[in-house]
């Protein structure tokens, strides 16, 4: 099986740099960049299983990157990362179908879980995980 493909979009270079280097020693193979823009020009270079974006980030939030994301590559499998009380964002969450997200500080084990799971809940079940974890 070939490994997946993931974005990380974190204008935090050391979470940036510990989130790449995790994904990696878990066999993902991995692009990084510290704004929305950046990663915008990415994926319209190469091809991504998926986008881990941090939701606030200087210029482009991580929920415009996600918007703009999925008119790029529908199949492409959103997770946003977020510090903000999910409870303010639940309805925009909904709203643009982010698959999966992650409280900061982040639990590494949490976002091991949710990556290995995308293959098995994609689509519909990580959008249930979410909705309940969103409330």
């Amino acid at each position: 099986m070939e490994a997946k493909k993931i974005l990380i979009a974190e204008d935090d270079a050391f979470c940036r740099e510990a989130m790449k280097h995790l994904l990696q020693s878990l066999g993902y193979e991995t692009r990084s960049c510290s704004c929305g823009k950046e990663a915008i020009s990415f994926l319209e270079e190469e091809t991504f299983d998926i986008l881990i974006t941090d939701f606030q980030m200087p210029g482009m939030d991580g929920l415009e990157l996600i918007r703009k994301a999925r008119n790029l590559d529908s199949t492409l499998t959103m997770i946003l990362v977020t510090g903000v009380p999910l409870g303010r964002l639940s309805e925009r969450l909904k709203r643009i179908k982010v698959n999966g997200f992650l409280a900061k500080p982040l639990e590494w084990e949490e976002l091991k879980f949710l990556l290995e799971r995308v293959d098995q809940i994609k689509g519909q079940g990580l959008q249930k995980f979410c909705e309940e974890k969103v409330g």
